[in-house]
């Protein structure tokens, strides 16, 4: 059995909380994989500037940490914005995941250890495309009076 702790530092944000069921599934360097669902017997919400700390043991010993998934259930209809996640195995070197970014409901998110690398190198492409043409539609500019400046 390997046991893992899981840090996860929620932002201060305005109504940048959740009481959404929280789902993890950490990634070894040779593929390996473990699930884990982070939900608190209290239903707890991750709220605005906390950590939470989570203990799961499995058979599965990935060892060091590639990438993680994250998501969320939905059930509550709240933002949830995420600065970072830190895994740590029992007797092993933590491994950070700068997230900083809102987590959608029902969305599926990657992260890669320390999150660089260059764009022809990136496993998550497609995932950085869609959250690119998000952000174009929702940022357009518009002429709401002629005459007068873009909005």
């Amino acid at each position: 059995m390997v046991v893992y702790e899981i840090l996860i530092k929620t932002g201060f944000r305005f109504e940048g909380w959740t009481r959404d069921d929280v789902f993890i599934r950490l990634y070894g360097r040779n593929d390996e994989i473990t699930e884990k669902n982070l939900r608190d017997l209290d239903r707890i919400a991750f709220t605005r500037g906390s950590t939470h700390t989570f203990t799961f043991e499995t058979d599965v010993n990935i060892g060091d940490q590639a990438r993680i998934a994250l998501w969320r259930d939905g059930y509550w209809f709240t933002c949830w914005y995420i600065d970072w996640i830190q895994i740590t195995p029992a007797g092993g070197n933590a491994s950070i995941f700068p997230v900083q970014k809102w987590i959608k409901q029902k969305r599926k998110y990657f992260f890669n250890h320390i999150d660089t690398c260059l764009p022809q190198q990136d496993r998550y492409r497609e995932m950085r495309q869609d959250e690119l043409r998000i952000i174009q539609n929702e940022y357009q500019l518009e002429v709401k009076e002629p005459g007068l400046p873009a909005q």
